[in-house]
């Protein structure tokens, strides 16, 4: 039975209100985050986590090196199996390496053994099985059987972190966008609606409002339109009511699924005031790397309205100046256009 849209509504607004801060567990000095500090150190002691986690960002975003890369995470699985960064860090080598991915599996899968029950290690599991079966689907001559093999015990590994995550509001609603995102991109959307619908009541803080913004793609999928809608904009207003902070990407996101909508309803002009409303948003790590979905922007470039996808595109590089050229390159099909 679907629950009522109105109950998860209100049960999202409070949660947030209430708030749920997360911080970093552990910030680490400027002066330790330079391989002259964080090497030897570890060297002397191998289980900080905070300093090994230094050197997966180290080297995956800021001195490339692969080789160090691998040792680190190999040493970061065997003293903290359920540190984040295991997989987050990683991210091109496991759409390049599948013998490296198999093995830090191989290693996880070994630590889950040790550790039967730990929600945060099998939530880094479903996340590489994830990049395993990502890089299967993609890779010349595409290997059916492993992306199958991968995309279940993904599915598998971020139901039992869901399970496993208990009381822990916050993990709960991340690991359940988790598993419900991976199960919309295989075509499994209504046990994706159930996995939502599922979580939302129990959930809470920023991870909520994620998994809301998941669940109303989802019912959109499924042409719910006015319960897409309604969940949309119940997104957008508990990501306003955050304590001590202005409204993010998730706004942003909330305004575009409501643009979508409004412009399959043929309602262009208000389709392009969500596309304009998503660009008032604070700057935050997704919005000034990747910059926004521009799914609404194209849609609306061919329906002909050529200038307001360029005063879009001009805003969105006023306010948050992506490092992504997409916006950038829309902006000059759009001015091509009226020309």
């Amino acid at each position: 039975m679907r629950k009522s849209i109105a109950v998860v509504v209100a049960t999202l607004i409070a949660s947030v209100v209430i708030g749920v801060v997360w911080c970093p567990a552990q910030l680490v000095p400027e002066e330790q985050r330079t391989p002259e500090f964080f090497e030897p150190y570890l060297l002397e002691h191998p289980g900080s986590e905070a300093l090994r986690r230094q050197a997966l960002v180290h080297y995956s975003l800021k001195e490339r090196d692969e080789e160090k890369l691998k040792h680190h995470t190999l040493l970061m699985i065997e003293h903290s199996p359920g540190n984040n960064d295991i997989h987050y860090m990683n991210g091109r080598l496991f759409s390049e390496d599948p013998e490296y991915t198999d093995e830090v599996i191989r290693r996880l899968e070994a630590a889950n053994e040790a550790s039967p029950g730990d929600a945060e290690i099998l939530a880094v599991l479903a996340g590489v099985c994830e990049a395993g079966a990502r890089e299967a689907r993609w890779a010349p001559g595409r290997d059916a059987d492993r992306l199958e093999e991968l995309t279940d015990k993904a599915l598998s590994y971020y139901e039992g972190a869901v399970d496993a995550a208990g009381d822990d509001d916050f993990h709960m609603a991340f690991y359940s966008k988790q598993w419900a995102d991976l199960l919309a991109t295989n075509d499994r959307t209504e046990e994706a609606v159930d996995v939502c619908e599922a979580a939302i009541p129990m959930a809470g803080g920023i991870a909520e409002i994620s998994l809301f913004l998941t669940y109303a793609e989802c019912l959109y999928d499924l042409d719910r339109l006015d319960e897409a809608m309604d969940v949309a904009q119940a997104a957008i207003d508990a990501d306003g009511a955050r304590e001590r902070r202005d409204p993010d990407c998730h706004t942003t996101r909330g305004h575009h699924i409501r643009g979508r909508i409004l412009l399959d309803r043929d309602d262009v002009d208000g389709a392009v005031a969500a596309l304009m409303a998503g660009t008032e948003v604070e700057a935050c790590p997704h919005n000034k790397s990747f910059g926004p979905n521009l799914d609404l922007a194209k849609r609306l470039l061919k329906r002909g309205r050529h200038a307001d996808v360029e005063a879009f595109c001009d805003a969105v590089i006023d306010r948050h100046n992506p490092m992504s050229d997409g916006v950038r390159d829309l902006r000059e099909k759009a001015r091509a256009q009226q020309d």
